[in-house]
């Protein structure tokens, strides 16, 4: 049975709707543009590159994809959400973070081995 995915577009462009989950699967997370955008746990895949590269991925494991069409007048919403990146920027304040720790997102997880902090200089 093929698995669903809804490509959702405007007179100028379409983006496949994706769970982040598995873009990681198929080992392709690192592939993908900043041309797709994301949104809580799914990826925005625009048509061009990004949506070939995960139909191709899904191809070669023998497993095909169901594409539902949802057309909109505008899509102005997703070019809104914030741009696919495969390596997340994380902002950390080492005050709250101890030995042992795990940071980082379904994509990529940091583990915090040692925290060591030297004081170079101190502006008053």
């Amino acid at each position: 049975m093929l698995k669903s995915f809804q490509l959702i577009s405007d007179p100028s462009h379409g983006w496949l709707k994706v769970p982040l989950a598995e873009l990681t699967r198929l080992g392709i997370a690192d592939k993908i543009t900043s041309y797709s955008y994301v949104k809580g746990d799914y990826v925005f895949l625009e048509e061009d590159l990004d949506m070939t590269t995960f139909m191709t991925a899904r191809n070669a494991e023998g497993k095909g994809v169901k594409v539902m069409e949802i057309n909109r007048a505008s899509c102005g919403k997703i070019r809104n959400y914030t741009p696919y990146s495969p390596c997340p920027v994380i902002d950390l304040k080492l005050s709250t973070v101890e030995p042992g720790d795990f940071i980082g997102d379904p994509t990529s997880v940091i583990v915090l081995t040692e925290v060591e902090v030297d004081i170079v200089s101190e502006t008053v």
